[in-house]
């Protein structure tokens, strides 16, 4: 990646249209999953592109809600590319959040998703963001126009945001002009620096200490005090079947227990290995960097020593030209004195 393109991230929920914005945009072909099941398990990258003269690359970030994988290590993997490329030098022209217009509510999920987003992005970086609506409606519906609204003036969705910088746009139509003319919002920016990377990176922070990562942490405090507070339930439930001899309600139960468990140690090695950080990540992404890096000045030398190569051959036809003529020349002259000497005979 050279430091003429200008960067793009793209972040959103699973089946907010991340991964065919992408496809849209540049042409690529990266996986795209559906509204349940997450394809974009790991930051990936577009090919570079053209927006009016402007190279372009988009950077396709899993959601929050991914499938196989927790938030823990969704945001390692984001913290992974944020870090190691702004350390390397690199800096993000624009970034895209993308919502669906049809959901008629903001679930928890949705909500959450925001939060640690906004909290990625910190204050700074809002005027190089973009809050996309997609999947309207053509024409749009009178619901769809109230709930933009909604998500423009209520403080708990993106009001706060777009009084801060961020910018609602819609993306009406799914093709290349629409995805296109949306980029063409973000081309004017100077490239900016996001928060989290700042914390990373700039003030050295653990990835929990992190305003990213302490929302996922509290997200986990929550879980785990619903938790305890459904075994207890449970247990009681559990005595009263044993007193009243319900061998279906003790099985169901204690299906219920097992499940629970399961759930509270996945959430506890959650909490374990957001406090290890992100290290396996950075050093993935460095690796990534790194080759790229190298393949760059792998070909640069390759490309300079084609040129040497080209200006040597053509040196070599020059100085052969240039040896030919003086043979012809030499020839030319010798030829004269023959014609010359001859001629001087024949008037003797």
């Amino acid at each position: 990646m050279t430091i003429d393109v200008s960067l793009v991230a793209i972040f959103g929920a699973t089946g907010t249209g991340k991964t065919t914005f992408v496809n849209d945009a540049s042409g690529g072909e990266l996986q795209v999953g559906h509204k349940s099941h997450a394809c974009t398990q790991d930051v990936e990258k577009s090919p570079v592109f053209q927006v009016d003269g402007h190279k372009v690359a988009l950077f396709d970030t899993p959601g929050f809600d991914d499938t196989h994988m927790s938030d823990t290590e969704v945001l390692q993997r984001i913290a992974g590319f944020l870090a190691t490329s702004y350390k390397s030098g690199y800096k993000l022209t624009g970034i895209i959040y993308l919502h669906r217009i049809t959901d008629i509510r903001v679930g928890g999920i949705s909500r959450r998703t925001f939060n640690v987003f906004r909290k990625l992005c910190g204050q700074d970086s809002l005027s190089n963001v973009l809050i996309v609506t997609n999947m309207w409606s053509d024409p749009p519906t009178e619901r769809e126009l109230d709930r933009e609204k909604e998500l423009r003036d209520h403080p708990d969705f993106f009001q706060l945001a777009l009084e801060k910088g961020a910018t609602l746009v819609r993306r009406e139509h799914k093709d290349q002009e629409s995805a296109h003319k949306i980029i063409r919002l973000l081309l004017k920016n100077q490239p900016t620096v996001m928060n989290f990377q700042r914390e990373l990176v700039d003030q050295g922070k653990e990835l929990s200490d992190t305003g990213a990562g302490q929302v996922l942490t509290h997200e986990l405090k929550l879980a785990m005090e619903r938790h305890k507070a459904e075994m207890q339930a449970v247990k009681a439930e559990m005595e009263a079947a044993l007193n009243e001899r319900d061998e279906l309600t003790q099985k169901e139960l204690s299906e219920w227990q097992a499940q629970a468990q399961a759930a509270e140690a996945k959430r506890q090695e959650e909490m374990e290995s957001l406090k290890k950080g992100f290290g396996d990540e950075h050093a993935r992404w460095q690796k990534l960097i790194d080759d790229a890096n190298a393949e760059r000045k792998a070909a640069e030398d390759r490309n300079r020593e084609a040129r040497e190569e080209l200006e040597n051959t053509r040196k070599m036809e020059r100085e052969a030209a240039e040896h030919n003529r003086r043979e012809m020349q030499e020839k030319i002259a010798q030829l004269e004195r023959e014609i010359n000497s001859k001629g001087s005979c024949i008037i003797a």
